[in-house]
């Protein structure tokens, strides 16, 4: 339930905050700071969706959105994933089936699901508006002043800000506010990510493709320089397609999935199909920034944070694209929920937090949708062979009991898998139980419980064993004003000061 949001606590003083950047990430930002107990006003260009492409949700996604109270909302018509299939993106042969292992759903505590981007949207934007979060739709963008804390309006209006948060892109004022012309961020194209939806009704007159319809895996096709991932949405009244196509094509671009370069293109007979079927292409031309050192800055009185693609170049159509906004708005709004004090020192303690640990986090989930996106693009040859064969020790380790069947195949005899590719399929599984099975309240409650309670306590008991009787808990130690007050409702216990 949305009451239960970091468990009912809400900051002690009430900032003012204004969010700039109406997408998920956005209104996640707005929702979570608003039910951490401040005052936020969101500025959005338009009200809808910033695309119409298809949204990744794992499980520690929907465990957010869980505790948001929004899952139910969007769960009816979502696309519920209970495997994948690898398939050759030439001759369509199934490569490995890989389901995925109920021990591994269960340990997560959620489902993998798919659903548009649209859906989502509204069931979150309403939410925001109903937690109280103001929300303005401006047309052009607004400014943000270096010489006071506040942000002018097209109209005129003026928006103070204790935290300015940028939530509107890599492109957006934000980010160019912040990176200035003496510190340019080197822009490398890696690849083109193209998205397309099918009608369903145009697929269920042939048998082929209206299985696609009716299953609950998610298909990828594997090629050397081109895959297409493939599955039901709306209700299964919809399919959609999403290529990834490297290296990137001359003009940066590609269009439509029937224009791609010759050397990607399928032959395949159904994907073929699937794409002469396509209409509403999307395609986003991948670019990798450099990482920033932080995502939280100083500014004349208050504080600026990234969050989401503002603070870190995603790859668009990968499993984390969609989560890791909401780890970001889930962790900020978490730590920003224990304030007790508007302090300088304690409002850069848990920016410093925020940094440290959505940083580490990004880092290596981005890394690892690196790997995978080059792995289902693999040139043939031994490298692509022992991929192959690695997917199927995946499959085998994911498979609960295990058949003749589930086994690796090939030519009709029986293929044992050496140590090394057993030993890359445990690493894959482990790669996605550490997306899986992330939870960012318990990495607040972590980094809470092993940085800031014991020196909490200690200090505490410093105070009361030197004032008892002497001093009220609003001094600090030795006599001196207590900087800020934290409250941890874990441990039910108010610490003096530290």
């Amino acid at each position: 339930m949305v009451s239960n949001v970091f468990h009912g606590r809400k900051s002690a003083v009430s900032l003012s905050v204004v969010v700039i950047g109406g997408g998920l990430p956005g209104l996640a930002a707005a929702f979570s700071l608003q039910k951490a107990g401040h005052s936020v006003v969101l500025v959005a260009e338009i009200k809808g969706a910033s695309s119409t492409s298809a949204l990744h949700v794992p499980p520690n996604m929907v465990k957010i959105l869980a505790e948001w109270g929004v899952v139910g909302k969007i769960s009816e018509k979502a696309f519920v994933c209970n495997g994948i299939d690898f398939v050759n993106f030439e001759s369509d042969e199934l490569v490995a089936h890989v389901p995925f292992d109920p021990t591994l759903v269960e340990d997560s505590g959620s489902p993998f699901l798919f659903m548009t981007e649209n859906e989502l949207y509204d069931s979150l934007y309403d939410i925001t508006k109903g937690a109280g979060v103001r929300i303005l739709h401006e047309t052009s963008a607004p400014v943000i002043s270096r010489k006071e804390d506040h942000v002018t309006l097209a109209d005129g209006t003026i928006l103070p800000f204790d935290f300015l948060i940028g939530a509107d892109g890599v492109d957006g004022i934000v980010r160019r506010f912040l990176i200035s012309k003496e510190r340019p961020q080197r822009r490398v194209p890696k690849s083109v990510y193209s998205s397309a939806f099918i009608n369903g009704s145009k697929m269920r007159d042939d048998p082929e493709l209206a299985s696609l319809l009716d299953t609950e895996t998610v298909h990828v096709w594997m090629g050397s320089s081109c895959s297409v991932y493939g599955f039901p949405l709306n209700g299964r009244e919809n399919y959609t397609l999403e290529a990834r196509i490297t290296p990137v094509p001359e003009d940066g671009n590609v269009a439509d999935l029937q224009n791609i370069p010759d050397e990607s293109s399928p032959q395949s007979d159904r994907l073929k199909k699937l794409i002469s079927l396509s209409s509403s292409f999307t395609s986003v031309c991948h670019t990798e920034l450099e990482p920033l050192d932080a995502w939280s800055f100083p500014a004349r009185d208050g504080h600026i944070v990234l969050l989401g693609n503002t603070a870190h170049s995603l790859l668009p159509g990968s499993t984390s694209h969609a989560c890791l906004p909401f780890e970001d708005a889930q962790i900020l709004g978490d730590l920003l929920s224990r304030l007790t004090s508007s302090s300088h020192e304690c409002i850069e303690l848990l920016l410093n937090a925020y940094s440290t640990l959505r940083i580490d986090r990004t880092h290596r989930m981005h890394t690892s949708e690196k790997v995978k996106a080059e792995l289902m693009t693999l040139d043939d040859g031994i490298t692509q062979y022992h991929r192959d064969r690695t997917l199927r020790a995946v499959a085998r380790r994911m498979t609960p009991k295990l058949s003749l069947a589930s086994l690796s195949i090939a030519d009709g005899v029986f293929q044992q898998e050496t140590d090394e590719e057993e030993e890359d399929g445990a690493d894959i599984k482990n790669m996605m139980l550490e997306l899986w099975n992330y939870d960012a309240r318990d990495e607040v409650e972590e980094w809470w419980l092993r940085w800031v309670l014991p020196i909490q306590r200690s200090e505490g008991v410093r105070n009361r064993a030197n004032s008892i009787g002497k001093m009220s808990p609003e001094h600090g130690l030795a006599g001196s004003p207590t900087k800020f007050t934290i409250v941890d409702v874990r441990q039910s216990v108010e610490v003096e000061s530290w």
